[in-house]
């Protein structure tokens, strides 16, 4: 005996409702704000990145100062992070900057003309290691090892 009652839906002769349908102007309007929205998130990642904050956050520090010789005088070379790929031109006013360096012990590389120097450093999460003003010698050397490097 099978009972039919007229007030139970029956599942199986229920049709899905179909998706709105949107005009061309909607569709064009969503588009536009998934883009923009796209574009929003990507700058903000760029901006996340080049802060400090994003340093702080991974494990990072900076290392920042200026080189010079005996007279003052700005001296072109370049600087590097020993074991790891990081580099920097000294500016012509004598500046350098290093970012993204891991933290910990690192020894800095100083090099110029036909001298270098390194130099230990200690790299401080999310913060800036300033070394001041390196005075370096700029007479050429008889001995090719590279000394250690103190500075002010």
């Amino acid at each position: 005996m099978t009972m039919n009652s007229s007030s139970l839906p029956n599942p199986q002769l229920e049709e899905a409702s179909p998706a709105p349908a949107f005009n061309p102007k909607t569709r064009r309007m969503i588009k536009i704000l998934q883009v923009l929205t796209l574009f929003v998130i990507l700058v903000g990642v760029i901006l996340l990145v080049k802060s400090e904050a994003f340093s702080f956050i991974v494990g990072e520090g900076s290392v920042r100062g200026f080189v010079v010789d005996q007279n003052g005088t700005p001296v072109a070379g370049k600087v590097y992070i020993e074991s790891t790929l990081q580099e920097a031109d000294i500016a012509n006013n004598g500046y350098f900057e290093i970012r993204g360096i891991p933290l910990g012990h690192q020894t800095l590389l100083l090099t110029w003309m036909y001298a270098g120097f390194e130099a230990p450093v200690e790299i401080h999460r999310g913060g800036i290691t300033d070394l001041g003003t390196i005075t370096v010698p700029t007479k050429p050397r008889a001995d090719h090892n590279i000394p250690r490097l103190e500075w002010r």
